[in-house]
Parts: structure tokens; sequence; C-alpha cells
């Protein structure tokens, strides 16, 4: 959503959904579907997924300035981590693993 609607790449936001890759100050970031990890290791199952960063980077940055955004957008990103369609269209996924 934010390589569309926020950097207005909607090439680059297609290149995603069809397989490719971007990259971050960490590196490259290839995406995959969380099921894909059970494929690395048949002892896992998947706990529970949680959506991360569904509003935090749609906001402006003047905003992002106030004393206390950042403890209000946090307590929001918390709120909906777990439901849909918010986890569905999060940033990023934490995958919680247990092994069986």
């Amino acid at each position: 959503m934010s390589k569309a609607v926020i950097e207005n790449k909607i090439e680059e936001a297609v290149d995603l959904l069809e397989g490719g890759h971007m990259a971050n100050v960490f590196g490259r970031v290839d995406l995959y579907e969380p099921e894909d990890l059970l494929k690395w290791d048949g002892s896992l199952k998947i706990e529970k997924i949680l959506g991360v960063r569904t509003f935090y980077g749609l906001q402006r940055d003047d905003v992002k300035q106030a004393s206390d955004w950042a403890d209000k957008m946090f307590a929001l990103e918390m709120k909906v981590s777990d439901m849909e369609p918010y986890k569905s269209i999060s940033l990023f996924h934490h995958v919680l693993l247990k092994k069986i």
C-alpha cells in the first residue's frame, strides 16, 4: 500500500505483488507467505500472525513531531495488530511459531 499510495511507485507495487523484492536499510527484503516457513522446518506450527505498521507509514511526517504522537500510534498499531482487515494490509507480519 505504501508503494502505491504514499510513494506513488505503482510499477514497484505491481512488481512486489508479482514476486519481486524490495530493499531497506537492513538490506534485501523478500516477500513470502507465512506458510512457507513450515516448508523450511517440518517441526514448526504457526501459532499466530500479527500485523505491524498498518497506519504508521500512512501518516504525514509533520504530525509525527507531536510529543504524544508515538505513544498514540503505538497503542493504535497494537490494537489492530490481530484484527482483520488491518492485519492483512499491514506492512510487516510477525509470525509466531511453535516447535511441535
